[in-house]
């Protein structure tokens, strides 16, 4: 609205002219609000100005996209927006996002925990423990469907191969049960050399008159994993190792009880020499079974094989 004299009414003239002025705007105000009129004097104009906000929506877009580029973090998890554009699922920036995040972990947060956690043990409980390790959960985890078809596809070519006469039937077996950490399928199958090895346990027992303890070895085989698997929660099944039966064995040939420990070190030394030696070699990275002297180097000095007794 166009009033002559505007800049002048408010600087020069009086207050009650002021006053006046205000309260025909008010009264202006009353009658437009309550009746839809507008009353002017003769010769004033009134002009209506409309606003759009054309363009208003690219400008929030742009602000989205830049604050999701400088946080690394994609739009549709930011903002909790669904996935646009024809066919989109926002599977690829979600991917490339915990791409990033687990690069993260590993470059960030694996070092200072490495550091930290070895200080917090010894304030905790005066060691280090030999197994102590890190291992992040993943970020990305495949749908039912996509496990389903993993497990179908490489059970498929554990099958071909084994029906080629490339794997023999145990062969096959344990490459079917490591899969069950991957696809959870699979893990309820024995260890098959368990299953031999069990039939080779209940002749000696017989032969010893031990059947009463045998039996009470496979009723602890059988039980178990149904008492495990309710009171744990975990996702595969559980079954008896090879060496489940090993101690029976041995106090059904007079071994004694401490050679029981010894033998069962003497085969696996080759493989935790090999554990030790790869462990040096990557830099101090614990694997399993980690190793630790308990007597100092001093105490005991090397003899050759030839100097032993």
């Amino acid at each position: 609205m166009e009033v002559e004299s505007l800049d002048q009414l408010f600087s020069v003239s009086s207050g009650a002219q002021q006053r006046r002025f205000w309260n025909v705007m008010q009264a202006q105000s009353v009658l437009r609000s309550n009746f839809g009129m507008q009353l002017v004097n003769k010769g004033d104009q009134i002009n209506n100005t409309q606003y759009t906000f054309t363009g208003l929506q690219e400008v929030y877009d742009s602000m989205c996209h830049d604050l999701s580029g400088a946080s690394r973090i994609p739009v549709t998890k930011l903002f909790g927006r669904s996935p646009a554009g024809m066919n989109s699922t926002g599977e690829s920036d979600l991917r490339n996002y915990y791409d990033y995040v687990d690069t993260l972990r590993e470059n960030v947060l694996r070092p200072i925990l490495e550091r930290i956690l070895p200080v917090l043990c010894m304030s905790a409980w005066g060691a280090v423990p030999e197994d102590l390790d890190i291992i992040f959960p993943p970020l990305w985890m495949p749908t039912p469907r996509e496990l389903a078809e993993i497990a179908e596809k490489k059970a498929l070519a554990i099958r071909d191969i084994f029906q080629a006469g490339l794997l023999a039937a145990d062969t096959a077996q344990r490459e079917l049960k490591k899969l069950s950490d991957e696809v959870g399928l699979f893990g309820s199958i024995s260890d098959p050399r368990a299953q031999i090895f069990k039939g080779f346990v209940e002749k000696l027992a017989i032969e010893k008159h031990r059947e009463k303890d045998f039996a009470l070895y496979s009723m602890i085989e059988t039980l178990a994993p149904k008492i495990i698997a309710g009171e744990r929660a975990i996702y595969k099944g559980v079954s008896a190792n090879v060496d489940f039966y090993s101690g029976f064995v041995y106090s059904m040939l007079d071994i004694p009880t401490e050679l029981f420990t010894p033998i069962f070190a003497i085969a696996r030394i080759v493989g935790w020499s090999a554990h030790r030696i790869e462990e040096l070699i990557n830099v101090d990275k614990i694997i399993r079974p980690a190793y630790q002297s308990l007597l100092p180097l001093e105490s005991k000095p090397y003899l050759s094989i030839d100097e032993r007794n």
